[in-house]
């Protein structure tokens, strides 16, 4: 094997975990067994899941199992890439000629045939379709792997029951493996653990209602009752690893907010009316929805975002960042930074501001995954100073390699739950760094921003005791949200708190605050007006 194939040790301690017996240890599991091949391997996002459950397989492969690989759209291209990695160009010497043998054919319709000798590879919006099922039951695959498997935590959605159709009709059952992979095993409330327990292990997990009884709080389900207990007894079946504990060579990450003032009368104005309509809307008398009011709050989270690209006190960082040259004098006319944004206007706010002083690339919603590997080259093998505006959701997952770019990230836009933001943080902070990382949230005071961080961190603090039901699922949480937005008007000076950092990791407050000046920069408010009014808030 090559070194550039080298799996780090802990990686092969994962994969050798993966392929053995393991039984619990207390009184409390002494009765729970996980068989090889059947693990929820929950390393911490960029240690490198997929070459550990690659590598575990290979034993499988040998003896001419097949298997189904359930991934993320975006990163079906990059599975296959991996699978031509880590088994079909390992070479020869102590590796059996079969392995070079085996192919990954990837899915992307329904009516194309599933091929019977050979291992598939597709994406989870495709198991939505009823169409697939049959044919995935046809094809009888031996092992299942699944890769960010937190997705499929809403047990009532159409991708889960596909799912488990395909596992209970198949006449193998998938039996000789089931294997997830997650840095993130639930998005926001505890009980989507089940989902994620009962794919891989559903003898411990028969059903929801014997799981919450046992496992989650009796009042609302969202936080486990005993996490420790909780943990003792799935220990078998679960490995988390974070990156301080394998890699203890890591260089720091630290985590800022950088928070400011909406200064602009006329983004005050059109945010408040926006809160105004949400809240005719809330006191209407008709049925209020969870779909209609996210459309109100992705409105105002467009509007603060497009807001924030006018203040100076976020802005002027950003770009003295970008133009300085780098302390270690690796980079001396400037350096790189990825921006991550949510609204597609955001992204073309931010491309006006910051073309002038930089090198701006993008990746947005709506790329395929080859121009997404092209504008991602592009902007590392680029001089500095550049930036990569990168949509949270269309690049959070199947972007490799950016550690190698950049040392600095902005949240210029907060996400509903914590799960997407740290698997964007984790584009720039993963094996493979050798640089201390800075990562910054940009907030606006006062504005729909704050309660999205109050109510994320709150999540993730909930969510970490199972090591993040979706969101949008949870109709009293946005009416929450929403009543905390209408309760809370801009107004000028209304927070009396300035311009300010927080470390998010030491909670020490900046003393430094006041107004900057960003004279150089313009913006068409006649554009603005135009954009806001529109009906369609396309996401980036």
């Amino acid at each position: 094997m090559s070194n550039e194939l080298t799996l780090y040790n802990f990686q092969n301690e994962g994969a050798a975990w993966l392929t053995s017996y393991r039984a619990g240890q207390t009184s409390a599991s002494a009765h729970v067994v996980a068989e090889p091949y059947f693990g929820m391997l929950l390393d911490e996002m960029g240690v490198g899941k997929t070459a550990q459950a690659l590598e575990s397989i290979r034993s499988l492969l040998s003896e001419g199992k097949r298997g189904l690989f359930i991934v993320p759209g975006a990163t079906t291209v990059q599975w296959q890439k991996n699978w031509n990695r880590w088994i079909n160009d390992i070479g020869t010497g102590d590796v059996p000629d079969e392995w070079c043998m085996n192919q990954l054919a990837r899915l992307t319709g329904t009516l194309q045939p599933v091929p019977h000798d050979a291992s598939v590879v597709m994406s989870h919006a495709m198991l939505a379709r009823h169409a697939i099922v049959k044919k995935l039951v046809e094809a009888n695959f031996d092992f299942l792997v699944i890769d960010e498997v937190h997705k499929f935590g809403n047990r009532k959605s159409k991708r889960f029951r596909n799912l488990l159709a395909v596992l209970n009709l198949s006449e193998s059952r998938l039996s000789y493996g089931r294997i997830v992979l997650t840095g993130t095993p639930t998005r926001n409330w505890a009980h989507e653990i089940y989902s994620v327990c009962h794919i891989v292990a559903p003898q411990y997990a028969r059903n929801f209602e014997e799981f919450a009884g046992r496992w989650l709080a009796y009042y609302d389900k969202k936080s486990l009752r005993d996490p420790i207990r909780f943990h003792e007894y799935w220990k078998p079946f679960m490995l988390r690893r974070t990156l301080s504990q394998v890699a203890p060579d890591m260089p720091p990450c630290r985590r800022t907010k950088l928070y400011t003032e909406l200064t602009s009368e006329f983004i005050r104005k059109t945010y408040n009316k926006n809160v105004s309509l949400m809240k005719n809307f809330m006191e209407s008398g008709e049925k209020v929805d969870s779909t209609s009011l996210l459309g109100y709050l992705q409105k105002l989270r467009h509007i603060t975002g497009l807001g924030k690209t006018r203040e100076a006190a976020i802005m002027e960082p950003i770009i003295e960042y970008l133009t300085a040259a780098s302390p270690d004098g690796s980079s001396p006319d400037g350096r790189k930074a990825v921006i991550g944004v949510h609204h597609i206007w955001v992204v073309d706010r931010l491309r006006l501001v910051l073309s002038p002083v930089c090198k701006v690339f993008a990746i947005v919603g709506g790329m395929d995954d080859s121009k997404k590997e092209q504008v991602k080259q592009e902007f590392i093998t680029y001089s500095a100073p550049a930036v990569l505006l990168l949509s949270i959701k269309a690049g959070g997952e199947g972007i490799d390699g950016l550690q190698h770019a950049c040392t600095k990230s902005y949240v210029f836009e907060r996400q509903w739950n914590g799960a997407d933001e740290q698997q964007f943080e984790k584009r720039i902070y993963r094996i493979g760094q050798t640089k201390k990382v800075e990562i910054e949230y940009t907030l606006a005071l006062g504005t729909v921003d704050e309660f999205f961080d109050e109510m994320v961190e709150h999540k993730r603090k909930i969510t970490n005791s199972v090591t993040d039901p979706n969101w949008e699922s949870d109709p009293a949480f946005i009416r929450e949200l929403a009543n905390k937005v209408i309760a809370n008007p801009l107004s000028a000076g209304s927070s009396k708190r300035g311009n300010y950092s927080v470390d998010m990791d030491e909670a020490s407050p900046d003393d430094e605050s006041g107004e900057l000046e960003l004279a150089e920069i313009s913006f068409d408010e006649l554009e603005l007006i135009d954009n806001l009014q529109a009906q369609t808030y396309s996401p980036a």
